[in-house]
């Protein structure tokens, strides 16, 4: 049961959560990389390095969620998700940081985010995020 729950309802069939990871840290994509994979109701679509990589590859790939580094060089995780935001609605985006408080968990709503992590809790916290997140009641 628990893992129909977290398939996407497309109204046709149910399909794993699509999920595109965007940092700049190499090490960090493949640690998350690895802990999604052994969950068989998430599909990692897109990994990127850089914002404009994420936008460029949102569009292509159409990921249910993208989880977003905040500080990126150039275009940071803010710039990043107002800009996937603009363009895909629909879109939910879990924003990730080493740097954790109020300032910046309000900084992520206020652009769009749907949700904010520690980095230090991806591991522990982020598939019962996307089970929250991809609820029929979160849409």
């Amino acid at each position: 049961m628990h893992s129909y729950v977290r398939m996407c309802d497309t109204g046709r069939v149910k399909r794993p959560i699509r999920i595109m990871l965007v940092d700049d840290s190499a090490a960090f994509l493949q640690a998350v990389e690895g802990v999604l994979s052994r969950d068989p109701t998430v599909e990692v679509v897109a990994r990127c390095m850089t914002g404009g990589e994420a936008v460029e590859q949102a569009s292509t790939m159409r990921p249910d969620v993208a989880l977003i580094d905040l500080t990126m060089p150039g275009m940071n995780g803010l710039e990043t998700t107002r800009l996937l935001k603009a363009t895909a609605p629909d879109l939910r985006v879990i924003l990730v940081s080493f740097y954790d408080s109020d300032v910046v968990r309000e900084s992520a709503r206020s652009a769009g985010a749907q949700a904010f992590l520690p980095k230090s809790r991806v591991g522990m916290k982020l598939p019962s995020l996307l089970l929250q997140l991809m609820a029929p009641s979160a849409a």
